[in-house]
Protein backbone atom coordinates (compact mmCIF):
# COMPACT_ATOMS: atom_id res chain seq x y z
CA UNK A 1 0.00 0.00 0.00
CA UNK A 2 0.98 3.50 -0.78
CA UNK A 3 2.09 5.68 2.28
CA UNK A 4 -0.59 7.61 3.80
CA UNK A 5 -1.25 9.58 6.99
CA UNK A 6 -1.53 7.17 9.64
CA UNK A 7 -5.07 8.15 10.42
CA UNK A 8 -6.00 8.02 6.85
CA UNK A 9 -4.50 4.42 6.85
CA UNK A 10 -6.62 3.73 9.48
CA UNK A 11 -10.00 4.53 8.56
CA UNK A 12 -9.65 2.94 5.00
CA UNK A 13 -8.26 -0.26 6.93
CA UNK A 14 -11.46 -0.18 9.07
CA UNK A 15 -13.88 0.37 6.29
CA UNK A 16 -12.24 -1.30 3.37
CA UNK A 17 -11.06 -4.62 4.84
CA UNK A 18 -14.39 -5.86 5.80
CA UNK A 19 -16.33 -4.94 2.83
CA UNK A 20 -13.64 -6.79 0.86
CA UNK A 21 -14.10 -9.76 2.80
CA UNK A 22 -17.51 -10.06 3.06
CA UNK A 23 -17.33 -9.42 -0.70
CA UNK A 24 -14.59 -12.46 -1.22
CA UNK A 25 -17.09 -14.71 1.34
CA UNK A 26 -20.05 -13.88 -0.96
CA UNK A 27 -17.98 -14.87 -4.06
CA UNK A 28 -16.90 -18.49 -2.85
CA UNK A 29 -20.19 -19.28 -1.70
CA UNK A 30 -21.42 -18.98 -5.38
CA UNK A 31 -18.51 -20.66 -6.60
CA UNK A 32 -19.29 -23.51 -4.14
CA UNK A 33 -22.93 -23.68 -4.83
CA UNK A 34 -22.37 -23.69 -8.32
CA UNK A 35 -20.11 -26.59 -8.47
CA UNK A 36 -22.02 -28.21 -6.12
CA UNK A 37 -25.23 -27.87 -8.12
CA UNK A 38 -23.67 -29.96 -11.24
CA UNK A 39 -20.74 -32.19 -9.21
CA UNK A 40 -22.86 -32.64 -5.96
CA UNK A 41 -20.84 -36.18 -5.96
CA UNK A 42 -17.71 -34.65 -5.42
CA UNK A 43 -15.83 -33.12 -2.93
CA UNK A 44 -14.38 -29.65 -3.09
CA UNK A 45 -10.74 -29.57 -1.94
CA UNK A 46 -9.80 -25.96 -2.77
CA UNK A 47 -11.62 -22.60 -4.23
CA UNK A 48 -9.36 -19.77 -4.53
CA UNK A 49 -8.74 -16.81 -6.87
CA UNK A 50 -7.34 -17.66 -10.31
CA UNK A 51 -5.12 -15.27 -12.75
CA UNK A 52 -8.38 -14.22 -14.70
CA UNK A 53 -9.85 -11.58 -13.14
CA UNK A 54 -13.34 -12.80 -11.59
CA UNK A 55 -12.66 -16.21 -12.10
CA UNK A 56 -11.68 -18.68 -9.14
CA UNK A 57 -10.47 -21.80 -9.51
CA UNK A 58 -11.78 -24.57 -7.83
CA UNK A 59 -9.73 -28.16 -6.62
CA UNK A 60 -11.42 -31.30 -6.85
CA UNK A 61 -9.04 -34.35 -6.65
CA UNK A 62 -6.26 -33.91 -9.23
CA UNK A 63 -8.80 -31.69 -11.52
CA UNK A 64 -9.05 -27.99 -12.18
CA UNK A 65 -12.15 -26.14 -13.01
CA UNK A 66 -12.91 -22.53 -13.23
CA UNK A 67 -15.87 -20.97 -11.80
CA UNK A 68 -17.12 -17.31 -12.26
CA UNK A 69 -17.43 -14.95 -9.48
CA UNK A 70 -21.34 -14.91 -9.46
CA UNK A 71 -21.34 -18.82 -10.44
CA UNK A 72 -22.97 -18.84 -13.50
CA UNK A 73 -20.40 -19.70 -15.38
CA UNK A 74 -18.17 -23.38 -15.58
CA UNK A 75 -15.10 -23.62 -17.55
CA UNK A 76 -12.79 -27.03 -17.48
CA UNK A 77 -9.36 -27.30 -19.02
CA UNK A 78 -6.55 -25.93 -19.23
CA UNK A 79 -5.24 -22.25 -18.35
CA UNK A 80 -2.15 -21.06 -20.41
CA UNK A 81 0.59 -18.31 -19.33
CA UNK A 82 0.49 -17.35 -22.84
CA UNK A 83 3.86 -14.83 -22.11
CA UNK A 84 5.78 -17.40 -19.96
CA UNK A 85 5.01 -20.10 -21.54
CA UNK A 86 3.44 -21.77 -18.42
CA UNK A 87 0.08 -24.32 -17.39
CA UNK A 88 -0.87 -23.44 -14.72
CA UNK A 89 -3.87 -25.63 -14.50
CA UNK A 90 -1.13 -28.29 -14.60
CA UNK A 91 1.02 -27.11 -12.34
CA UNK A 92 -1.85 -27.18 -9.98
CA UNK A 93 -2.43 -30.70 -11.03
CA UNK A 94 1.13 -31.40 -10.13
CA UNK A 95 0.83 -30.00 -6.52
CA UNK A 96 -2.64 -31.67 -5.86
CA UNK A 97 -0.76 -35.14 -7.02
CA UNK A 98 1.85 -34.68 -5.16
CA UNK A 99 0.34 -33.95 -1.85
CA UNK A 100 -2.60 -37.14 -2.27
CA UNK A 101 0.46 -39.10 -2.84
CA UNK A 102 2.06 -37.86 0.52
CA UNK A 103 -1.13 -38.85 2.23
CA UNK A 104 -0.69 -42.31 1.82
CA UNK A 105 0.50 -44.41 4.65
CA UNK A 106 4.47 -45.71 3.73
CA UNK A 107 3.52 -49.01 5.21
CA UNK A 108 0.72 -49.45 2.34
CA UNK A 109 3.65 -49.15 -0.28
CA UNK A 110 5.63 -51.54 -1.63
CA UNK A 111 8.69 -50.75 -2.51
CA UNK A 112 11.98 -51.24 -4.60
CA UNK A 113 15.08 -48.99 -4.19
CA UNK A 114 17.73 -47.89 -1.96
CA UNK A 115 16.56 -46.30 1.45
CA UNK A 116 17.91 -42.99 1.20
CA UNK A 117 17.57 -42.51 -3.18
CA UNK A 118 18.63 -39.29 -5.32
CA UNK A 119 15.24 -39.65 -6.90
CA UNK A 120 11.63 -41.38 -5.28
CA UNK A 121 8.65 -42.84 -7.96
CA UNK A 122 5.21 -43.32 -7.38
CA UNK A 123 3.63 -46.10 -9.99
CA UNK A 124 0.12 -47.48 -9.85
CA UNK A 125 0.53 -51.08 -11.28
CA UNK A 126 -1.24 -54.00 -11.58
CA UNK A 127 0.24 -57.25 -12.16
CA UNK A 128 -1.52 -58.88 -15.31
CA UNK A 129 0.02 -55.47 -17.17
CA UNK A 130 2.14 -56.29 -19.48
CA UNK A 131 3.97 -53.11 -19.22
CA UNK A 132 4.42 -52.92 -15.47
CA UNK A 133 5.99 -56.44 -15.82
CA UNK A 134 8.53 -55.01 -18.28
CA UNK A 135 9.07 -51.71 -15.89
CA UNK A 136 9.54 -54.70 -12.84
CA UNK A 137 11.63 -56.21 -14.92
CA UNK A 138 14.40 -53.08 -15.12
CA UNK A 139 14.05 -52.58 -11.48
CA UNK A 140 17.74 -53.07 -10.56
CA UNK A 141 19.03 -50.93 -13.44
CA UNK A 142 16.37 -48.03 -12.26
CA UNK A 143 17.64 -48.70 -8.15
CA UNK A 144 21.30 -48.39 -9.62
CA UNK A 145 20.80 -44.93 -11.08
CA UNK A 146 19.60 -43.59 -7.41
CA UNK A 147 15.59 -44.48 -8.00
CA UNK A 148 13.28 -45.80 -5.69
CA UNK A 149 10.15 -46.90 -7.23
CA UNK A 150 7.18 -46.87 -4.82
CA UNK A 151 4.41 -48.97 -6.43
CA UNK A 152 0.19 -48.68 -5.65
CA UNK A 153 -2.17 -51.40 -6.57
CA UNK A 154 -4.73 -50.49 -9.31
CA UNK A 155 -6.17 -53.12 -11.00
CA UNK A 156 -6.85 -51.83 -14.23
CA UNK A 157 -10.20 -53.76 -14.82
CA UNK A 158 -11.54 -52.17 -11.49
CA UNK A 159 -12.47 -53.63 -8.08
CA UNK A 160 -13.56 -56.77 -7.82
CA UNK A 161 -12.16 -58.91 -10.73
CA UNK A 162 -9.33 -61.25 -11.16
CA UNK A 163 -6.75 -58.62 -11.09
CA UNK A 164 -8.03 -56.97 -8.37
CA UNK A 165 -7.98 -60.42 -6.23
CA UNK A 166 -4.51 -60.80 -7.04
CA UNK A 167 -3.15 -57.47 -6.16
CA UNK A 168 -5.42 -58.32 -2.50
CA UNK A 169 -3.53 -61.39 -1.93
CA UNK A 170 -0.33 -59.53 -3.08
CA UNK A 171 -0.74 -56.72 -0.27
CA UNK A 172 -2.15 -58.89 2.07
CA UNK A 173 1.41 -61.41 2.04
CA UNK A 174 3.60 -61.34 5.16
CA UNK A 175 6.35 -60.43 2.44
CA UNK A 176 4.91 -58.22 -0.41
CA UNK A 177 8.03 -57.54 -2.40
CA UNK A 178 8.31 -61.59 -2.83
CA UNK A 179 4.70 -61.79 -3.32
CA UNK A 180 4.50 -59.04 -5.98
CA UNK A 181 7.76 -60.51 -7.61
CA UNK A 182 6.01 -64.34 -7.82
CA UNK A 183 2.78 -63.02 -8.93
CA UNK A 184 4.86 -60.94 -11.89
CA UNK A 185 6.00 -64.09 -13.32
CA UNK A 186 2.90 -65.76 -12.87
CA UNK A 187 3.12 -68.17 -9.63
CA UNK A 188 0.99 -68.41 -7.59
CA UNK A 189 0.22 -66.62 -4.05
CA UNK A 190 -1.21 -68.00 -0.50
CA UNK A 191 -4.49 -66.64 0.12
CA UNK A 192 -4.73 -64.38 2.85
CA UNK A 193 -7.24 -62.26 4.20
CA UNK A 194 -6.92 -58.96 5.60
CA UNK A 195 -7.67 -55.06 5.30
CA UNK A 196 -6.13 -54.23 2.78
CA UNK A 197 -5.50 -51.09 0.99
CA UNK A 198 -6.06 -51.78 -2.45
CA UNK A 199 -9.57 -50.38 -3.45
CA UNK A 200 -8.36 -46.98 -1.62
CA UNK A 201 -5.14 -47.17 -3.82
CA UNK A 202 -7.37 -47.81 -6.72
CA UNK A 203 -9.70 -44.77 -5.84
CA UNK A 204 -6.42 -42.49 -5.41
CA UNK A 205 -5.34 -43.67 -8.57
CA UNK A 206 -9.00 -42.58 -10.22
CA UNK A 207 -8.94 -39.15 -8.43
CA UNK A 208 -5.38 -38.29 -9.89
CA UNK A 209 -6.15 -38.77 -13.63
Amino acid sequence: MKHMHLKLLIILTAVWVPVNSIADEAEIENVKNSIQSVLSDMEIDLIEESLIPGMYSVLIGAEVFYVSADGQYLLRGDLIDIPNKLNISEEKRTVARRNMLQQVPEKDLINFGPDNPDYTVYVFTDVTCPYCQRLQGDIKEINDKGITVKYLAFPRQGVGTPASDMMEKIWCAENRQEAFLDMMIGLEVEDINCDSPVVEQFSLGQAMG
